[in-house]
């Protein structure tokens, strides 16, 4: 078993935020940096603790980048940007991630 977060919310009405991440499982949290839609500090705090605390715990950081950019479909008055560069470098860590979480 292995967790990828990509973009998650890690708010006041998470769980996670108050307990910390406590699974034993593999996780992969991809955060965008200055994401407008969910607050980025939050998840990188609950993913700290959990390697703090010793758990198998990646973090990995996109700046410049808006949340959503691997979506290409967009909704009309969306200020949401696709990056096909920070697409594809997703792609290849979460393909990474995986194969190692199942060795």
């Amino acid at each position: 078993v292995a967790v990828i977060a990509v973009y998650p919310y890690c708010g006041e009405a998470r769980r996670v935020t108050h307990t910390g991440w406590q699974r034993p499982y593999p996780v992969l949290f991809s955060v965008v940096e200055d994401d407008t839609i969910v607050d980025s500090e939050d998840c990188l705090a609950v993913a700290l603790r959990a390697q703090n605390a010793g758990l198998p715990v990646e973090i990995e950081l996109f700046s410049k980048v808006t949340h959503g950019f691997d979506q290409q479909d967009k909704a009309v008055f969306s200020l949401l940007t696709y990056d096909k560069t920070a697409t594809r470098r997703l792609t290849a860590l979460m393909t990474e991630f995986l194969n190692q979480a199942i060795r």
